[in-house]
């Protein structure tokens, strides 16, 4: 499936899922701690054939259920079949400078939510999450995991967005 120097990627889980029917314990602890269930439910949704049956098991994949655990559900849940996700791309964003950022950050500290800063600030998803790693890892009690995964989070969409004005 995936290289192992290279490590897995959003691809590889997906198939692992779905097409593949990889166990998560067959994965490395590398590669288990970059599965983000936040990513892998934006693909799946994107298969027209899955997007209602992600849709309703977020409420639990996302905060709910350990990556392991949501992992396996999948894993057992999901058809085996190879689909296709025509990937739907976000808007084009600013940057923001990290003054503004600090200014928001401190403006909202303790105020509505997460999803309301990101609503105001019009963030996408990948924003988005990147924050929330941020602002959360230290309470979780993984900050070390999940500033890794945060900086996983940030090359993909640092790719993506490269990619995208080629």
């Amino acid at each position: 499936m995936a290289d192992e120097k290279k490590g897995a990627t959003i691809f590889d889980f997906i198939d692992g899922v779905t097409s593949k029917k990889k166990e998560w314990n067959k994965w490395s602890e590398t590669d288990q701690s970059k599965f983000s269930p936040f990513i892998v439910n934006r693909w799946l949704s994107m298969r027209q054939d899955l997007t209602e049956l992600i849709n309703e098991l977020q409420t639990y994949t996302i905060g709910l259920l350990r990556p392991k655990e949501t992992y396996r559900l999948y894993h057992e849940f999901l058809p085996a079949s190879k689909g296709f996700a025509k990937y739907v791309k976000g808007k084009k964003d600013d940057k923001y400078s990290d003054k503004l950022i600090a200014q928001v950050a401190e403006h909202y500290k303790g105020k509505d939510s997460l999803y309301k800063f990101a609503e105001d600030w019009g963030l996408n998803s990948y924003e988005f999450d990147i924050i929330k790693r941020i602002v959360r890892c230290r309470h979780k009690g993984s900050f070390e995991q999940d500033l890794t995964k945060t900086k996983d989070l940030i090359d993909i969409y640092l790719k993506e967005q490269l990619d995208s004005k080629k």
